[in-house]
């Protein structure tokens, strides 16, 4: 039963209304790919400076949207450094415990955020923390 699941899914083909827009989509003008590629990496390396500067340890993101840091590397663990960052920083982060047990130490930081805000919610964060450790 949960090889037939697994086939269905991997079978069925995708609606002809989503195969004419990933048509367009690739045959269409690229531009916009340049341009979201370099607003993507100043983003990227804001937050990077940011967490930089309050002594995170993350591995650099390569394709995703966030940064993945370890919370203990400024010496909170990951739920109760969020909760504090809400709670004094109104600053939402997650937790990386959606990603299993292995991520209970990490946070999940995105940047989709234009950089202004990435900016106030990095100092934020940095004034917080600088109350606390």
């Amino acid at each position: 039963a949960a090889m037939r699941r697994l086939k269905i899914a991997a079978s069925r083909a995708t609606s002809a209304i989503s195969q004419w827009a990933a048509s367009a989509a690739l045959a269409g003008p690229q531009a916009c790919i340049a341009d979201f590629n370099r607003i993507d990496a100043e983003r990227r390396r804001v937050m990077m400076a940011g967490l930089d500067e309050m002594g995170f340890i993350y591995g650099r993101p390569k394709g995703a949207f966030y940064v993945f840091p370890n919370a203990s590397s400024v010496g909170l663990p990951a739920e109760e450094l969020c909760y504090l960052l809400l709670k004094e920083g109104r600053v939402l982060i997650f937790p990386g415990t959606a990603f299993g047990e292995s991520g209970s130490q990490y946070l999940r930081i995105s940047f989709l955020a234009p950089k202004e805000q990435l900016q106030e919610a990095l100092a934020l964060m940095q004034r917080t923390l600088a109350q606390h450790i």
